[in-house]
């Protein structure tokens, strides 16, 4: 429909000339008005004209009445207020001339959101408005279609998604490097660690959306690193020395015939005889000040230990994480022994015999190569290849010597 336009007139001033199309308007704007507002407009005909112009949506009128609010405008217009409609102005205020009057007529919007459909009726200008006069809140990331800024219009449906944004972090462990330092005066075998390695921290940031509760997806968003990993520092020996002649292989010490010796080394090239472990010796260990004869020889020691010796292998059966690993790097082998450093510093190397002179059983040359949780003061642990021989060997009385 065009826009309607039209002007309207109030003069009491007027001969009675038989009724009038211009006379019965009058009479009946009059009578509207009493009936709508309790009162009649002033007849006094000295009362000038206020000329207001009003807008009823797509229509609008010019209005010249001798009334002064703005009900008695809209009463001269014939313009009905629905129960959702609404004036510029309150409807008891002064008119002043030259003036606009809008009238806001009330709308039917129909709302769908989280899967119901409600009804909201308003005369808001747009979308934005008409939610918020309703009561209804719209998130930071919902989605409202259409957009808020949308004039509304009568019978419009307007969708609002819930959407829900999660933002969380993650810690990552960035591994640290290895460097080894090789040093030429510590013999080849040595290994220490001069700076322990600790690994970094990366914190990955993620954005979690969810639109009405379905549909989850997370997107990394950004990335940085909480603290730097330390490098780890070995050093290494790489010093060689000369081996002391040892039996050789297939012969026995001549202290008992039944027991076949077989020289072999350690992980670090220390030499040793692996013997059974329930080797016999009819020759027992003598010593004179710091010098030691043995079924193996003869040498000089620093320090003798009577200690509690106990067995282990180094599988991964036995050890799980550890399995391979030892405290200075060496592999599980026989000829590794693991001590308690404060008694026996690490690396020391040692020779073991049973407590009567090696008569009941040798471990022969070994080197302390490793600790334990359990191994605390004059307690060792023998490193043997299988989990038979330490069943067999079980606890047992030892003699360390600490070689020189």
């Amino acid at each position: 429909m065009g826009n309607k336009k039209g002007s309207i007139f109030t003069n009491e001033k007027f001969s009675f000339r038989g009724p009038s199309k211009r006379f019965i308007a009058i009479i009946s704007i009059v009578a509207a008005s009493i009936l709508f507002y309790g009162f009649t407009p002033s007849a006094d005909e000295e009362s000038p004209l206020t000329s207001v112009t009003i807008v009823d949506g797509e229509n609008y009128f010019e209005v010249e009445t001798k009334g002064q609010t703005v009900g008695d405008a809209l009463c001269v217009a014939d313009i009905t207020l629905g129960e959702n409609d609404s004036v510029s102005k309150d409807l008891g205020a002064e008119i002043k001339d030259g003036e606009t009057i809008t009238v806001n007529r009330g709308k039917l919007i129909f709302l769908n959101t989280s899967g119901t459909t409600f009804e909201i009726r308003t005369n808001a200008a747009t979308v934005g408005d008409a939610l918020i006069s309703d009561g209804f809140q719209v998130g930071k990331y919902d989605e409202v279609v259409p957009d808020v800024n949308t004039p509304t219009a009568d019978g419009m449906t307007v969708s609002v998604t819930r959407v829900y944004v999660e933002v969380y972090e993650v810690n990552e462990e960035i591994p640290f490097t290895e460097k080894t330092i090789t040093n030429d005066e510590k013999e080849a075998g040595y290994k220490n660690v001069i700076q322990e390695g600790k690994p970094g921290t990366l914190v990955r940031t993620f954005k979690k959306v969810s639109k009405d509760g379905a549909g989850v997806t997370a997107t990394l968003i950004g990335e940085s690193v909480a603290s730097q990993p330390v490098e780890q520092i070995i050093e290494i020996g790489t010093k060689q020395v000369s081996e002391p002649a040892q039996p050789p292989a297939g012969t026995n010490t001549g202290a008992n015939p039944s027991v076949t010796l077989t020289p072999g080394k350690t992980a670090d090239g220390v030499p040793f005889a692996a013997i059974p472990t329930m080797a016999q010796n009819n020759t027992k260990t003598t010593t004179s000040g710091n010098t030691a004869v043995t079924a193996y020889g003869t040498f000089t020691f620093s320090k003798v230990i009577n200690a509690k010796a106990t067995a282990y292998e180094g599988s991964s059966a036995s050890n799980g994480k550890w399995a391979g690993k030892t405290a200075t790097g060496r592999a599980p082998v026989f000829g590794v022994v693991a001590v308690d450093p404060s008694v026996i510093p690490l690396n020391s190397k040692l020779y073991i015999e049973s407590s009567d002179g090696g008569k009941s059983w040798i471990y022969g040359f070994a080197v302390a190569g490793d600790t334990g949780g359990a191994i605390k003061g004059n307690k060792i642990d023998l490193c043997y290849n299988t989990l038979d021989q330490c069943y067999q060997f079980g606890r047992r009385d030892a003699v360390v010597y600490v070689l020189n």
